[in-house]
């Protein structure tokens, strides 16, 4: 119920939040109110009343953290610390009155509070029957209010001691369980107690509790590690109870909880999966697939790459046996992140998917591998009729900065185009030409700037030959700057001015180029004459 508790708590720090802009009554402040009502009977209607410990540092369910390190959650504890709430306890007589006056506990500062009376008082005089505070009953909540000013001042400290004693008396059966096996040096109470957390940890997951079962866990990874001081046959046990209970549905609610955790639940999910083997890693694929968040995703497929070449055959036969578009491009980019030459000749064979979205991904993922054989597909896809395949075919050129794709590039940037129906794929490969800065480039952007303008295409030539001059910049050199001079001699308006822009800091930089040449060279000399 991590999640459930989690999903209250931002929904009760919106409803906070919205209290500063809206008055009492406002639709807004009721509409989010209403929603962080229906969320909280959600999760009373999966158990019969459900406990928040709070502390300075956050606020706990079942002594686990909720929303871990969440900024906005350890605000709210705080708040409840400063107002003397230790312990909130919510039940199924809870109405949105009840909310409504919790709000507005949540909402006022401490000095309100305890002007009021205390948030006891408060919680009282308003009739709240459906949250309770510090585990006591609303019978002693009234004793107390009834009590003098003395007896009052002294009630934090009956509460820290209600805080110390009562988690003893009332604490959860595994966590003592938990906690006995992680000092039991004892290989034969070792293993009593391995079978007894197996036995309480399964009956749980039939009631859909997985918390438990990744707090088991975590203790019993602890146990297998090499500098964990036990007895080999402890390590041994531990391993045996951890495979028992990493069943398929144990590892999808491990999966589900990668974007879902602490910091220090990291290493704990990878070792987790990773340990799995193979089951894990054909669910991490599915769970890639079939998730539509983008921050999941991300997880699901950097921890995937973990499995490493264990993976490849698996997302090959995915990519044999689902022909979803959308399943084939996550594939392909994941074996692009895997890279090597299998992962490269499995990508190349997707190129002959008749899905150009398909073919498209094939050719980005193939900027990422440099080889012959991605220049290979790229260079093949420069004749295909669709544009966005022959762009992305020179993007991907252009990032390999493959030379061998210089005179094919040229070709494009300097094709007849009548009625500028290419020019945006000739625009592509005049930066690709500019991100290669190869030298024979040079020549086919300066036919561009002597070419003569369309008549079909008024205004075209000049972007075109403004974007070539910026890329001979990048590229340099002796043959990059006449051509420059020329277009400027023979120009106006914005091609002038950028052909200016361009010239002077590139002269000045030749010039340095060949002034540094020139000294080396002259010491070099000396060096030998000596």
């Amino acid at each position: 119920m991590s999640d459930a508790h989690l999903d209250i708590l931002l929904e009760l720090n919106k409803a906070v939040k919205t209290l500063n802009f809206y008055p009492k009554g406002h639709p807004n402040l009721e509409s989010i109110t209403e929603d962080c009502f229906a969320l909280i009977k959600d999760a009373l209607n999966e158990t019969p009343e459900f406990q928040w410990r709070i502390d300075k540092k956050g606020i706990y369910h079942e002594d686990i953290p909720i929303g871990g390190n969440n900024q906005a959650i350890i605000k709210l504890a705080k708040q409840l610390f400063l107002k003397k709430v230790r312990v909130l306890t919510f039940n199924p007589e809870i109405t949105i009155d009840d909310l409504r006056t919790f709000l507005h506990i949540l909402f006022i500062a401490p000095e309100d509070v305890f002007a009021e009376g205390g948030v006891a008082k408060i919680l009282t005089n308003d009739k709240v029957r459906g949250i309770l505070l510090n585990e006591m009953s609303y019978d002693e909540m009234e004793e107390v209010e009834e009590e003098d000013a003395e007896e009052e001042e002294e009630e934090p400290e009956e509460e820290e001691e209600t805080e110390e004693e009562e988690p003893e008396e009332e604490e959860d059966e595994l966590s003592v369980m938990l906690r006995s096996i992680d000092d039991e040096k004892d290989t034969l109470f070792y293993k009593d107690l391995a079978i007894r957390i197996t036995e309480l940890v399964e009956a749980r997951q039939i009631d859909g509790d997985f918390d438990s079962t990744f707090r088991a866990l975590a203790v019993l990874l602890r146990h297998t590690a090499a500098n964990f001081k036990a007895d080999n046959e402890l390590k041994v046990k531990a391993g045996e109870t951890l495979v028992r209970l990493l069943t398929k549905d144990t590892i999808l609610y491990i999966i589900d909880r990668l974007t879902n955790r602490d910091e220090s639940e990291v290493t704990i999910i990878h070792h987790l999966l990773v340990g799995s083997g193979g089951d894990a890693a054909g669910l991490l694929l599915d769970a890639l697939v079939d998730t539509d968040d983008a921050n999941k995703r991300r997880a699901i497929f950097n921890e995937a790459l973990s499995f490493g070449d264990k993976l490849r055959p698996m997302i090959e036969n995915k990519l044999a046996k689902d022909e979803r578009w959308f399943v084939k491009r996550q594939m392909i980019t994941l074996l692009g992140a895997l890279g090597g030459a299998p992962s490269l000749e499995i990508i190349a064979r997707e190129y002959g998917n008749e899905d150009l979205r398909v073919k498209k991904e094939v050719m980005k993922v193939l900027a990422t591998v440099p080889s012959s054989r991605a220049s290979e597909v790229l260079m093949d896809a420069l004749g295909s009729e669709d544009h966005g395949i022959k762009g992305q075919a020179i993007i991907s050129l252009g990032i390999l900065k493959d030379t061998s794709a210089v005179k094919s590039l040229g070709e494009i940037v300097t094709m007849k185009d009548r009625f500028s129906e290419n020019i945006e794929i000739r625009k592509e490969a005049i930066k690709a030409l500019g991100i290669i800065k190869s030298d024979e480039g040079v020549e086919y952007l300066t036919k561009i700037l002597r070419q003569k303008k369309g008549w079909f295409a008024k205004g075209t030539s000049d972007e075109l030959r403004i974007l070539a001059v910026t890329v001979l910049g990048k590229i340099g050199g002796t043959d990059a700057i006449k051509a420059i001079e020329a277009a400027y001699k023979g120009s106006k308006g914005h091609l002038h001015s950028t052909c200016k822009r361009i010239l002077d800091p590139l002269k000045a930089e030749t010039e340095a180029e060949k002034s540094d040449d020139n000294n080396n060279g002259g010491n070099d000399t000396i060096g030998q004459e000596q």
